[in-house]
């Protein structure tokens, strides 16, 4: 008997995100169910930052590179004072979300066509460009705020309406459904899984910090650089690892650089199995505005690493059991971060029972209990 299809737009290949880590990692561990073709936004320009099963078939629609990254791109020209640059890029996205739209829409059509199935649309562009009569699921990997933002509101009023919509958490669903009655009916949520299976590891590594994320203004890299300064600042003993990519790096070198932070903090590129730094770590520093639900935090966890977090959305609170896998700070005062990371740091039998009890959070986010709520989703919609 064949299996059902799944075609799972992502946006990029080549360039590590949350969104393309989470959709890739459920595309392969759902393949012995369907048959899953992955649909890519971007032109890949270099070679392939994830690891896909044999069986998962890729289908481009070579969206210039630019375009589907103008956010960090228009950043990096207006900081280089290249501002023609950025006024073609602005053109290019504009041609590319009007005139080419239509043609977006006809090859994925065209595609789906051939070999019927559901359509799985995982990022902005994904939405705006999905063309009707298919069978679609939006999955959102934001939080209620994002969703009910100026820049959202605009995709979404001139994207289709999905057949089915599906959120990260509970606190994100009930918000947008208290406020958009359609959703109450065909929508659900579920969490990410975490792609590490759980260890305990209580072993004490002196005080050394991480940061893992895209080096945005989303992910507030800057506040980060702002705890490690006040850290500093208290001869706070302790190192700070960072590991991204983004348009805020050169500001963020500045920064260490003229506060001297170089032998405190190091700034690293991205890696694809961040496993073995996560395990080898105190704490995890989040200091992101906003966020769905943040795939770090709970792998983290599961490498019984605990987590000092922003209070970035809805699921923050759904998703921490303060005191047991981490802690949350409502503020941007570097110096509330602080004094929870040294109170956390100082204590040692207090740091190694947090290690313990984030190990056992991290419990709910395995595979074992999401990738079965996905399949039995996905043939449900199927009917």
């Amino acid at each position: 008997m064949a299996k059902q299809k799944l075609y799972w737009w992502i946006q990029h290949l080549d360039e590590i995100g949350g969104t393309e880590m989470v959709s890739i990692d459920l595309a392969n561990h759902l393949c012995d169910e369907f048959d899953i073709t992955l649909i890519v936004s971007s032109e890949v320009i270099k070679d392939k930052a994830y690891k896909l099963d044999e069986r998962i078939k890729i289908f481009n629609l070579n969206i210039p590179h630019e375009v589907t990254r103008a956010d960090q791109y228009s950043l990096r020209y207006k900081q280089e004072h290249h501002h023609w640059k950025a006024f073609k890029l602005g053109f290019k996205t504009f041609v590319t979300y009007t005139f080419k739209s239509g043609h977006y829409k006809r090859m994925v059509k065209k595609l789906i066509k051939k070999e019927p199935g559901i359509l799985i649309c995982s990022s902005g562009e994904s939405y705006y460009f999905t063309p009707r009569k298919i069978k679609t699921i939006f999955h959102y990997h934001f939080n209620s705020r994002l969703f009910f933002s100026l820049g959202n509101k605009m995709i979404m009023a001139f994207s289709r309406k999905p057949d089915h919509s599906i959120f990260l958490s509970k606190s994100t669903l009930d918000v947008i459904a208290s406020k958009k009655k359609r959703y109450r009916k065909n929508s659900s949520y579920i969490y990410n899984p975490v792609r590490f299976a759980p260890e305990l590891d209580e072993t004490y590594h002196n005080n050394r910090i991480i940061f893992v994320g895209r080096f945005a203004e989303q992910k507030n890299p800057l506040l980060a650089l702002g705890v490690a300064l006040e850290l500093k600042k208290r001869n706070f003993p302790f190192t700070f690892d960072m590991y991204g990519e983004g348009g805020l790096l050169d500001k963020m070198k500045e920064y260490i650089s003229s506060n001297e932070l170089e032998n405190y903090v190091h700034v690293y590129e991205p890696i694809s199995n961040i496993k073995d730094e996560l395990k080898n770590s105190d704490l995890l520093l989040l200091t992101s505005r906003y966020e769905g639900l943040v795939l770090v935090k709970a792998e983290a966890n599961a490498m019984s690493t605990p987590v000092i977090s922003s209070n970035w959305g809805d699921t923050v609170y759904e998703i921490t059991s303060e005191g047991k896998d981490g802690y949350i700070i409502d503020s941007d005062d570097p110096s509330i971060y602080a004094d929870k990371i040294i109170e956390v740091l100082s204590d040692k039998e207090k740091l190694k029972e947090l290690k313990r009890t984030s190990y056992e959070c991290s419990k709910a986010f395995s595979y074992e209990r999401i990738i079965p709520s996905w399949i039995e989703l996905l043939h449900k919609l199927d009917k």
